[in-house]
């Protein structure tokens, strides 16, 4: 890779966990995760449960503030 070369990668489909790319300026080539490390939290049974979680109180705060609104 040029140190000097403020890149432009075009980056081939995704297909597993990696895809290369290729520098439309210097023509360098890398290797991109296809996902975030902290995206493994949302797979996993602890994330869904916690997003379930978040979810529920949400759900509930909404429940309240309707029930506060004056009827029209």
């Amino acid at each position: 890779m040029k140190a000097d070369c403020v890149h432009h990668w075009a980056i081939e489909t995704a297909d597993g966990q990696t895809s290369k790319g290729r520098c439309r300026k210097c023509r360098a080539v890398k290797r991109f995760n296809n996902s975030l490390p902290e995206m493994t939290f949302f797979l996993n049974a602890e994330g869904r449960a916690e997003i379930n979680r978040r979810a529920n109180v949400v759900f509930d705060v909404e429940k309240i503030v309707n029930a506060a609104r004056p009827d029209d």
